[in-house]
């Protein structure tokens, strides 16, 4: 698939999904950050499809804070992790976790595609509901997310499954433990 014909391998995805990807990029962007259009987001796209395709890693990278951040009300504040599903698909995790009894921990989750966040949301877990899963559909790319609080060392665990869109839908599953506050 390396070296495919972009136009061929994109059929099925409109013109108006991927103005719809730039709008969601340029939603979530930092305020420095330039604004991106439709034809840089497919071009960008289409380069770290054509990249992964080239060579394709079989361990999905994760990056994020090194070391947990301690804050003053006693909670501990961990990420954003990134965990990258293929070079053009990450999902990404931050989390602040308050111990107790009772613990809590308020959570942000994302979609990134081509390097840009097109999808993100906040969720509160608690002992009761500790997991949530998410389903993202963006077009180009889509996820099933789960993220929950795990087991008695309360481990951080992301799992599920990305998928981008190339002649049909690709997708690769990943299971990762981040962090165990316990």
């Amino acid at each position: 698939m390396a070296g495919a014909d972009p136009n061929i391998a994109l059929e099925g995805l409109s013109e108006r999904t991927w103005a719809r990807l730039a709008e969601l990029a340029n939603e979530h962007k930092a305020t420095d950050e330039r604004a991106v259009t439709a034809a840089e987001f497919k071009s960008a796209y289409i380069n770290s499809v054509q990249t992964y395709h080239e060579d394709p890693e079989d361990e999905q990278l994760v990056t994020g804070a090194e070391a947990p951040t301690m804050l003053a009300n006693g909670c501990t504040k961990v990420g954003p992790y990134d965990i990258k599903i293929i070079d053009s698909v990450s999902v990404g995790v931050s989390v602040e976790y308050c111990p107790g009894a009772n613990w809590s921990a308020s959570l942000t989750a994302y979609l990134k595609v081509a390097g840009k966040i097109v999808w993100t949301t906040t969720y509160r877990l608690s002992r009761e509901h500790y997991s949530i899963t998410f389903n993202p559909n963006v077009g180009a790319a889509k996820a099933t997310i789960t993220i929950g609080i795990f087991g008695g060392n309360h481990c951080l665990r992301v799992y599920g499954e990305g998928c981008y869109w190339w002649f049909g839908w690709k997708c690769k599953s990943f299971d990762r433990t981040l962090h165990c506050f316990g």
